[in-house]
C-alpha cells in the first residue's frame, strides 16, 4: 500500500478530555504511533496543538465529526 500521509493524527473529542494519536512514518520506512490525552481547558488545547505543529503536522480539509464538538478542532487552527 502507498503512503498517502507521512504525518497524519486523529482526535477523538470527549466532553472533559481529547484524546490525539499521531502516526509518522520514519526515515527506514516503519510507522511510529504516538497517543496523548489532553483536557479540554483551553491551555491543554494549546499544548495538542503545539504537540501537532512540532511534528509537522498540518490541518488539512478532511476533518468531520459527527456529533457536533468540531469547534475544539476549529480552535486548533485558530491558535496557528
Amino acid at each position: 500500500m502507498d503512503v498517502l500521509y507521512p504525518r497524519c493524527s486523529g482526535i477523538d473529542v470527549h466532553k472533559r478530555f481529547v484524546v490525539a494519536c499521531l502516526s509518522c512514518v520514519q526515515a527506514n520506512g516503519s510507522r511510529r504511533k504516538e497517543v496523548r490525552q489532553f483536557s479540554t481547558m483551553t491551555n491543554e488545547i494549546v499544548a495538542l496543538k503545539e504537540w501537532l505543529k512540532a511534528a509537522e503536522c498540518r490541518p488539512n480539509t478532511n476533518i468531520g465529526d459527527t456529533r457536533g464538538k468540531i469547534a475544539i478542532l476549529l480552535a486548533i487552527n485558530r491558535c496557528r
